[in-house]
Protein backbone atom coordinates (compact mmCIF):
# COMPACT_ATOMS: atom_id res chain seq x y z
CA UNK A 1 0.00 0.00 0.00
CA UNK A 2 1.20 3.42 -0.95
CA UNK A 3 1.78 6.12 1.80
CA UNK A 4 -0.17 8.36 -0.31
CA UNK A 5 -2.94 5.45 0.13
CA UNK A 6 -2.09 5.21 3.92
CA UNK A 7 -2.70 9.17 4.67
CA UNK A 8 -5.93 10.04 6.08
CA UNK A 9 -8.26 12.48 4.90
CA UNK A 10 -7.41 16.45 6.29
CA UNK A 11 -10.89 16.32 8.09
CA UNK A 12 -9.83 13.22 10.26
CA UNK A 13 -6.22 13.91 10.75
CA UNK A 14 -7.44 17.10 12.28
CA UNK A 15 -10.38 14.86 14.62
CA UNK A 16 -7.50 12.58 15.52
CA UNK A 17 -4.79 15.64 16.48
CA UNK A 18 -8.03 17.44 18.50
CA UNK A 19 -8.13 13.67 20.51
CA UNK A 20 -4.92 13.14 20.53
CA UNK A 21 -4.78 16.58 22.54
CA UNK A 22 -7.80 15.92 24.60
CA UNK A 23 -5.98 12.87 25.64
CA UNK A 24 -2.60 14.31 26.61
CA UNK A 25 -4.78 17.16 28.51
CA UNK A 26 -6.58 14.49 30.29
CA UNK A 27 -3.70 12.11 31.42
CA UNK A 28 -1.82 15.35 32.35
CA UNK A 29 -4.55 16.54 34.63
CA UNK A 30 -4.98 12.89 36.02
CA UNK A 31 -1.38 13.01 37.33
CA UNK A 32 -1.42 16.28 39.07
CA UNK A 33 -4.49 15.45 40.80
CA UNK A 34 -4.05 11.68 41.27
CA UNK A 35 -3.67 12.20 45.21
CA UNK A 36 -6.41 14.25 45.26
CA UNK A 37 -8.36 11.74 43.63
CA UNK A 38 -6.87 8.69 45.56
CA UNK A 39 -7.77 10.53 48.63
CA UNK A 40 -11.51 11.14 47.65
CA UNK A 41 -11.68 7.55 46.79
CA UNK A 42 -9.72 6.35 50.06
CA UNK A 43 -12.16 8.75 52.21
CA UNK A 44 -15.45 7.03 50.43
CA UNK A 45 -14.17 3.40 51.12
CA UNK A 46 -13.28 4.74 54.65
CA UNK A 47 -16.94 6.36 55.01
CA UNK A 48 -18.55 3.42 53.99
CA UNK A 49 -16.16 1.32 56.26
CA UNK A 50 -17.48 3.04 59.17
CA UNK A 51 -20.84 2.86 58.41
CA UNK A 52 -20.78 -0.21 57.87
CA UNK A 53 -19.18 -0.90 61.25
CA UNK A 54 -21.45 1.42 63.46
CA UNK A 55 -24.64 -0.77 61.55
CA UNK A 56 -23.15 -3.56 62.58
CA UNK A 57 -21.78 -2.64 66.05
CA UNK A 58 -25.42 -1.10 66.20
CA UNK A 59 -26.97 -4.46 65.61
CA UNK A 60 -24.66 -6.09 67.83
CA UNK A 61 -25.78 -4.13 70.50
CA UNK A 62 -29.13 -4.23 70.26
CA UNK A 63 -28.68 -7.84 70.42
CA UNK A 64 -26.25 -8.09 73.28
CA UNK A 65 -28.78 -5.76 75.35
CA UNK A 66 -32.06 -7.44 74.46
CA UNK A 67 -30.23 -10.82 75.72
CA UNK A 68 -29.16 -8.75 78.85
CA UNK A 69 -32.95 -7.97 79.30
CA UNK A 70 -34.03 -11.14 78.86
CA UNK A 71 -31.38 -12.67 81.58
CA UNK A 72 -32.62 -9.72 83.92
CA UNK A 73 -36.40 -11.14 83.41
CA UNK A 74 -35.71 -14.77 84.05
CA UNK A 75 -33.10 -14.32 87.11
CA UNK A 76 -34.55 -11.74 88.82
CA UNK A 77 -37.93 -10.87 90.52
CA UNK A 78 -39.09 -7.73 93.17
CA UNK A 79 -36.84 -5.18 94.01
CA UNK A 80 -33.38 -6.36 92.52
CA UNK A 81 -35.78 -6.70 89.48
CA UNK A 82 -36.73 -2.94 89.86
CA UNK A 83 -32.83 -1.93 90.64
CA UNK A 84 -31.64 -3.82 87.62
CA UNK A 85 -34.30 -2.99 85.38
CA UNK A 86 -33.33 0.85 86.52
CA UNK A 87 -29.31 0.86 85.62
CA UNK A 88 -30.26 -1.08 82.66
CA UNK A 89 -33.02 1.23 80.88
CA UNK A 90 -30.62 4.26 81.29
CA UNK A 91 -27.71 2.94 79.00
CA UNK A 92 -30.00 0.60 77.22
CA UNK A 93 -30.12 1.27 73.28
CA UNK A 94 -32.74 2.73 71.77
CA UNK A 95 -33.85 -0.37 70.34
CA UNK A 96 -34.78 -1.89 73.59
CA UNK A 97 -35.20 0.71 76.01
CA UNK A 98 -38.64 1.28 76.11
CA UNK A 99 -39.74 -2.44 76.60
CA UNK A 100 -36.75 -2.34 79.53
CA UNK A 101 -39.31 0.72 80.68
CA UNK A 102 -42.10 -0.93 80.19
CA UNK A 103 -41.34 -4.48 82.01
CA UNK A 104 -39.39 -1.74 84.85
CA UNK A 105 -43.53 0.22 84.81
CA UNK A 106 -44.82 -3.47 85.50
CA UNK A 107 -42.16 -4.19 88.42
CA UNK A 108 -43.05 -1.11 90.07
CA UNK A 109 -47.12 -1.32 90.26
CA UNK A 110 -46.38 -5.28 90.84
CA UNK A 111 -43.78 -3.60 93.99
CA UNK A 112 -46.88 -1.39 95.00
CA UNK A 113 -44.29 1.65 93.68
CA UNK A 114 -47.69 3.30 91.87
CA UNK A 115 -45.70 6.99 91.88
CA UNK A 116 -42.67 6.04 90.90
CA UNK A 117 -44.59 3.81 87.90
CA UNK A 118 -46.09 6.50 87.44
CA UNK A 119 -43.47 8.46 86.43
CA UNK A 120 -41.77 5.54 84.22
CA UNK A 121 -44.70 5.73 82.42
CA UNK A 122 -45.06 8.98 81.74
CA UNK A 123 -41.18 9.33 80.37
CA UNK A 124 -42.35 6.24 78.41
CA UNK A 125 -45.28 7.69 77.10
CA UNK A 126 -43.07 10.12 75.81
CA UNK A 127 -40.73 7.99 73.59
CA UNK A 128 -43.47 6.00 71.82
CA UNK A 129 -44.23 6.92 68.27
CA UNK A 130 -47.18 4.05 67.95
CA UNK A 131 -50.63 5.46 68.73
CA UNK A 132 -51.28 2.62 70.12
CA UNK A 133 -48.24 1.87 72.22
CA UNK A 134 -48.70 5.20 73.32
CA UNK A 135 -52.14 4.77 74.31
CA UNK A 136 -51.43 1.90 76.51
CA UNK A 137 -48.36 3.66 78.36
CA UNK A 138 -50.64 6.23 79.06
CA UNK A 139 -53.38 3.88 80.29
CA UNK A 140 -50.95 2.40 82.42
CA UNK A 141 -50.24 6.07 83.91
CA UNK A 142 -53.58 6.55 84.61
CA UNK A 143 -53.95 2.93 86.43
CA UNK A 144 -50.96 3.65 88.52
CA UNK A 145 -52.55 7.14 89.29
CA UNK A 146 -55.55 5.53 90.22
CA UNK A 147 -54.02 3.26 92.53
CA UNK A 148 -51.66 5.61 94.26
CA UNK A 149 -54.73 7.88 95.36
CA UNK A 150 -54.57 9.79 92.13
CA UNK A 151 -57.76 10.15 90.77
CA UNK A 152 -58.86 13.47 89.66
CA UNK A 153 -54.94 13.38 87.46
CA UNK A 154 -56.03 9.59 86.75
CA UNK A 155 -59.35 11.21 84.97
CA UNK A 156 -57.35 13.90 83.51
CA UNK A 157 -54.97 11.50 81.71
CA UNK A 158 -57.81 9.25 80.21
CA UNK A 159 -59.61 12.19 78.75
CA UNK A 160 -56.62 13.49 77.52
CA UNK A 161 -56.10 10.33 75.00
CA UNK A 162 -59.85 8.99 74.75
CA UNK A 163 -60.65 11.41 71.73
CA UNK A 164 -57.66 10.44 69.34
CA UNK A 165 -58.23 6.45 70.62
CA UNK A 166 -59.59 4.34 68.25
CA UNK A 167 -62.69 2.14 68.91
CA UNK A 168 -60.72 -1.03 70.16
CA UNK A 169 -59.44 0.72 72.85
CA UNK A 170 -62.58 2.93 73.79
CA UNK A 171 -63.95 0.15 75.95
CA UNK A 172 -61.07 -0.52 78.49
CA UNK A 173 -60.65 3.66 78.68
CA UNK A 174 -64.27 4.05 79.26
CA UNK A 175 -64.03 1.62 82.52
CA UNK A 176 -60.88 3.67 83.60
CA UNK A 177 -62.52 6.73 83.14
CA UNK A 178 -65.16 5.70 84.99
CA UNK A 179 -63.60 4.41 88.16
CA UNK A 180 -61.20 7.56 88.18
CA UNK A 181 -64.10 9.92 87.81
CA UNK A 182 -66.10 7.69 90.74
CA UNK A 183 -63.36 7.94 92.67
CA UNK A 184 -63.01 11.30 91.84
CA UNK A 185 -66.03 12.80 93.02
CA UNK A 186 -67.46 13.16 89.56
CA UNK A 187 -70.65 11.41 88.97
CA UNK A 188 -72.03 13.00 85.59
CA UNK A 189 -68.72 11.86 84.35
CA UNK A 190 -68.80 8.20 85.85
CA UNK A 191 -72.25 7.71 85.03
CA UNK A 192 -71.84 8.83 81.10
CA UNK A 193 -68.70 6.35 81.03
CA UNK A 194 -70.71 3.41 82.49
CA UNK A 195 -73.51 4.26 80.55
CA UNK A 196 -71.21 3.95 76.80
CA UNK A 197 -69.43 0.63 78.61
CA UNK A 198 -73.46 -0.66 78.29
CA UNK A 199 -74.66 0.57 74.89
CA UNK A 200 -71.21 -0.52 73.34
CA UNK A 201 -72.24 -4.23 74.14
CA UNK A 202 -70.54 -5.19 77.31
CA UNK A 203 -72.93 -7.99 78.23
CA UNK A 204 -70.32 -9.87 80.09
CA UNK A 205 -70.75 -7.81 83.13
CA UNK A 206 -74.05 -5.96 82.18
CA UNK A 207 -75.65 -6.50 85.47
CA UNK A 208 -72.77 -4.60 87.30
CA UNK A 209 -72.86 -1.59 84.95
CA UNK A 210 -76.41 -1.44 85.34
CA UNK A 211 -76.01 -1.77 89.35
CA UNK A 212 -73.37 1.30 88.92
CA UNK A 213 -76.04 3.11 86.94
CA UNK A 214 -78.60 3.06 88.82
CA UNK A 215 -76.16 3.94 91.77
CA UNK A 216 -74.88 6.76 90.75
CA UNK A 217 -78.69 8.03 89.07
CA UNK A 218 -79.51 7.60 92.92
CA UNK A 219 -77.25 10.11 94.10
Amino acid sequence: MSDQARELPANEQALAGEVNQEASRLLEALLRYKNVIIGVALALIIAAAAYTGVTLWSSHSVSTAQEELGKILLTTDGADRIDALTDFAANAPEGVRNSALFELADAQMRAGQYETATATWDQLAGRIQSLELGIVAQMGKARSQLLSGQAEQAQQTVAAVQSQAPDSFQGPLNRLLATAAEQAGDTQTALDAYQALLSGGQAADAPFLQYKIQQLQAQ
